[in-house]
């Protein structure tokens, strides 16, 4: 009697996992359309530098303690939107005349639609105090996440090379 019980509800379970709906697929992602809309918040970044709006930066960025950014300067290390944010504020007060140009832009968005990363080099050129300065070859990198339907920055990194190899290999 065992043995009719547990063989019943061993075709029971079978039964009922293969009278189960199949899973809904997810609708396919264009992944052209997801890369436009990526660049075009890579492209802000530039903006947000050159017309000084913070307001920008926290459409473009994650405004959670998840961000992280990296800077050129060793002090240059923000966790999280707030603090990235009062930053920029100190930034933009003592820049003037912020111009920035990229070049070698490659953006990637990952199969899902939901994740993207991109890269490329910056020249930027700023007035601070009357003096103009330029910082050529900045490599930017960062991970983008689409959240709400919207593309925003969760990580961030710029670093500008040094000539020759620290070690040489």
């Amino acid at each position: 009697m065992k043995k009719i019980f547990r063989s019943l509800l061993v075709l029971t379970a079978v039964l009922a996992i293969s009278c189960a709906a199949p899973p809904e697929e997810a609708p396919p992602v264009d992944l052209a359309a997801e890369e436009a809309a990526v660049r075009v918040v890579v492209d802000q970044f530039g903006e947000m530098w050159e017309t000084e709006d913070v307001g920008l930066a926290a459409q473009i960025f994650s405004q959670g303690p998840d961000l992280l950014v990296y800077g050129t300067d060793a002090a240059e290390v923000w966790v999280g939107y707030d603090l990235f944010a009062a930053s920029l504020e100190e930034q933009f007060a003592s820049y003037e005349d912020t111009e920035v140009t990229t070049r070698d832009q490659v953006v990637t968005v990952h199969s899902s639609g939901e994740i993207a990363w991109m890269r490329e080099i910056a020249d930027w050129h700023v007035t601070v105090g009357g003096e103009r300065m330029e910082v050529n070859d900045m490599r930017v990198t960062g991970v983008l996440e689409k959240r709400d339907g919207a593309w925003l920055f969760v990580q961030m990194h710029v670093s500008v090379p040094v000539s020759g190899q620290i070690v040489a290999y």
